[in-house]
């Protein structure tokens, strides 16, 4: 049983606990980086003046790009190499199961319960309050534009929301669906999880959010659920499913012509969707589509990002990237909507687009592809909105008569509101994200082994080492040479400490601080010092380490990548030292799109520290010893 569900408690603990690590840490640096004990000038520095200090400033985000290129750059020839539609079906198969691996599965369908709690009549069309429950007491508030005017069964249209904190109320979205109800389409759309009327974190007896809605409230509600192997994007897309579920039982919807679309976020939710659901016929995600490689290159200078729903673990590693979610669409109407000035860089829209055009060229439908830039930022802009309206026409309507947008009069929010209160939890309770987490964790049957002797836990103690080794992509092996360099050292009284770089794997160097007494006759136990403010803490006179020494012990104190003399500096819009925001959160999200989560990487750091200790002529091998502080001992 423990094997079975190794890779469910075990790997997605690890996984989860970089995150934590670097938030928390990222936090303690800038709150006590200039606190008393912690070195302020540079004696204690062993690159800062070195010529390639450069190097070391952007180590880490150089080299989790480096894998990401070295990933991207396979995945990109298995495309370039499928020969014909044979072929393509295969990894079509093989992406498919990967996706649904990669989200943690689907839940299986359970009662809608759906009702109609209000209804707006506004001239040509209605605006219908919708709530059904996408999986047991887990409530979905949402919206059903029809238009009046109709002969029959019209086309339906699910359009997800983007990252607006009033979800399905945006006035950009309101716009959009009226617009497209008014053209001849019934037009459902909801309020994402934390969004709107479903904060999953609201709290009913304060009538306050202890998190701010959208990306903060998917951040902090869609990060545990790595621990489980599952992923933010399980629900959203579910919820996705289920809208399609409901559109189908409404006998004004043609059940045979579903469309999708949406912008951001909902973009994202389009492009997953649509690759999931056979029941999309026509498809147009906007503003999501590039490559992960462009974007996580963009990303590191960028605004912060909370979203982990469109960072899937090992998403990289198993060669998928924005063209695979697209082929698995294929052959079907697809348009791709693009702002140039967007976040999501072209460039990668562009590379993705070439890729899925041999996609559609192998099925002979290259007359269904088709992608639209506008000179904008990212938003729904009125000429992307346009050519949504054109593309939806054309496949679902047989029309190309292409009217423009008329204008809309905007709803104010609370006329919108499914909910008397306009909090879902506040008004009918039930489950939130972190209570179906629960759930699931109850039904993970993770076992202990029964231990009756010494052998029996030295078996359990290899087998856990086998299970983290497998995580961490490593050896279990200890490397016969450590490459390593000097770069000076400091005379102290009674002590030398000596300043080493050490190379845990190509492209990435640690710099060490080593501690020696100058008394030191024999192999002398040794200390390993990892503290997530880095090496310099307690290094200083009179400091913790000079007192180990003292009492005989060698310390070794490391910067594990991307702490201390290792942090990525560069210039930034954010502060990248705030506790949940900025640039080091995105590197943690970068390296878990490559399967190489950081606190993984720094655990690699560490144990090739072991192995340079173990080398070491003054160290006592049967006698090493780690000391770790704060996120630390998350290294051990």
């Amino acid at each position: 049983m423990y094997a079975e569900n190794k890779y469910r408690m075990l790997i997605p603990s690890l996984r989860f606990a970089s995150i934590s690590l670097i938030m928390f840490s990222s936090f303690l640096i800038q709150a006590c980086g200039q606190r008393k004990g912690i070195p302020s000038g540079d004696e204690l520095a062993v690159v800062a003046h070195s010529p390639d200090a450069k190097f070391y400033e952007t180590m880490i985000n150089d080299f989790i790009m480096g894998v990401a290129r070295e990933q991207y750059s396979r995945r990109h020839n298995s495309v370039e190499n499928l020969m014909n539609a044979e072929e393509l079906h295969h990894r079509q198969k093989y992406l498919r199961e990967c996706f649904l691996k990669m989200i943690g599965g689907l839940p299986e369908r359970t009662p809608l319960n759906a009702r109609v709690v209000g209804k707006l009549d506004r001239g040509d069309i209605w605006i219908e309050k919708i709530l059904f429950e996408s999986l047991p007491k887990f409530y979905v508030t949402g919206l059903l534009y029809l238009p009046k005017k109709r002969t029959g069964p019209v086309p339906g249209i699910f359009s997800p929301c983007g990252h607006s904190k009033n979800g399905k109320a945006f006035e950009t979205y309101q716009t959009f669906h009226a617009s497209l109800a008014r053209r001849g389409f019934a037009v459902l759309t909801i309020d994402p999880l934390g969004q709107g009327e479903r904060s999953q974190c609201y709290d009913p007896k304060t009538k306050k959010f202890p998190m701010e809605l959208a990306c903060p409230e998917h951040g902090y509600v869609g990060n545990p659920l790595y621990l489980l192997g599952d992923n933010l994007a399980r629900y959203l897309i579910w919820d996705g499913i289920r809208s399609i579920d409901y559109l189908q039982t409404r006998p004004e919807v043609d059940h045979n012509k579903i469309g999708v679309t949406g912008q951001s976020g909902g973009g994202t939710l389009t492009a997953y969707i649509s690759a999931l659901d056979n029941r999309v016929k026509v498809s147009m995600p906007i503003c999501y589509i590039t490559s992960l490689y462009w974007r996580m290159g963009n990303r590191a200078t960028a605004d912060p990002e909370w979203d982990p729903e469109q960072d899937l673990f090992e998403t990289l590693l198993n060669g998928v990237d924005h063209a695979e979610l697209l082929t698995l669409f294929a052959p079907k109407p697809l348009q791709i909507g693009s702002a140039q000035q967007d976040f999501f860089p072209i460039e990668g829209t562009r590379a993705t687009y070439e890729e899925v055009q041999r996609i559609y060229e192998l099925m002979d439908a290259e007359a269904k592809l088709n992608k639209v830039e506008v000179n904008d930022k990212h938003n729904l802009s009125p000429g992307l909105r346009q050519a949504a309206y054109q593309w939806f026409d054309r496949w679902l309507l047989n029309e190309t008569e292409n009217s423009k947008e008329s204008s809309v009069a905007l709803e104010d929010e609370k006329n919108l509101f499914c909910t008397e209160s306009g909090q879902v939890l506040d008004s009918l309770g039930g489950e939130t994200v972190q209570s179906l987490n629960r759930q699931r964790l109850a039904k993970l049957l993770y076992r202990v082994p029964t231990i009756h002797s010494k052998d029996d836990l030295t078996k359990f103690q290899d087998r856990l080492r086998r299970d983290i080794h497998e995580v961490l992509n490593d050896s279990m092996e200890p490397q016969s040479r450590v490459a390593l360099e000097t770069s000076g050292a400091l005379d102290r009284q009674g002590y030398t400490m000596e300043k080493l770089i050490y190379e845990t794997e190509p492209r990435v160097r640690v710099p060490t601080l080593l501690f020696k007494s100058k008394s030191l006759r024999s192999k002398a136990p040794v200390v390993l010092y990892l503290n997530e403010l880095g090496k310099a803490v307690e290094a200083q006179k009179g400091g913790l380490l000079e007192r180990l020494t003292e009492i005989g012990f060698v310390v070794c104190a490391i910067d594990p990548r991307g702490l201390g003399e290792t942090q990525y500096k560069v210039e930034t819009k954010v502060n990248y030292f705030h506790p949940s925001l900025g640039v080091e959160e995105n590197l943690v999200y970068n390296s878990f799109l490559t399967g190489k989560p950081m606190l993984a990487m720094r655990i690699k750091d560490s144990l090739r520290a072991v192995d340079l200790l173990s080398q070491r002529p003054e160290v006592e091998t049967s006698k090493i010893y780690v000391l770790a502080v704060g996120g630390g001992g998350l290294m051990t």
